[in-house]
């Protein structure tokens, strides 16, 4: 079965059903050789990336559920290949499948909202200045994308996320939004 075929297969799954399959793919993923890891997880996004927004938001918003409850170490392994596969995608792709994202997780539970956003934004502190800056501001264009409410709740949880950084990953953030306020 064509990967794209399983990934239209989850979306019409019951949910719990979808966990299952999904919870084992991300534990697959977090078992694989880092160059494995990065083409296994490309493909799966770029087939998430074919559906509708509102099917790509279904199947993010389990995933993050699921990227929540993994062990630190493992979250941080999955959203690190998450990132380097976005940072390689064209601006607009890019910018498209952030919106899918930031929607879902602005409807997601608390607890995975927070602990998602965390580990992107600690991985997004981490990117060299090039890359870090390129993320910044697609990111900035999809949540310009976001109704007001899917908006403030997102940037509550980044701000949050961004406190939470040692003070040199905290700086690098806070100047990057900066210079995109002006």
């Amino acid at each position: 079965m064509d990967i794209k075929d399983v990934v239209q297969a989850l979306v019409y799954l019951p949910e719990d059903q979808r966990r299952v399959v999904m919870r084992a793919r991300l534990e697959m993923f977090a078992g694989l050789a880092d160059e494995k890891r990065k083409v296994e997880m490309r493909q799966m996004m770029e087939a998430v990336g074919t559906l509708p927004e509102r099917d790509m938001q279904t199947l993010i918003a389990t995933r993050s559920a699921l990227l929540s409850e993994l062990p630190e170490s493992t979250r941080a392994t999955l959203v690190g290949t998450d990132i380097s596969n976005l940072l390689e995608m064209q601006d607009s792709r890019r910018i498209t499948f952030l919106t899918a994202m930031h929607r879902a997780l602005a409807t997601a539970g608390d607890d995975a909202r927070a602990i998602v956003t965390q580990a992107m934004i600690s991985r997004l502190a981490e990117l060299p200045a090039a890359e870090r800056d390129r993320l910044m501001e697609s990111q900035a264009a999809a949540l310009g994308r976001l109704v007001p409410e899917e908006r403030v709740t997102r940037m509550a949880d980044i701000m949050t996320a961004v406190s939470q950084l040692p003070e040199d990953g905290r700086r690098v953030i806070m100047e990057k939004m900066a210079s995109m306020l002006v």
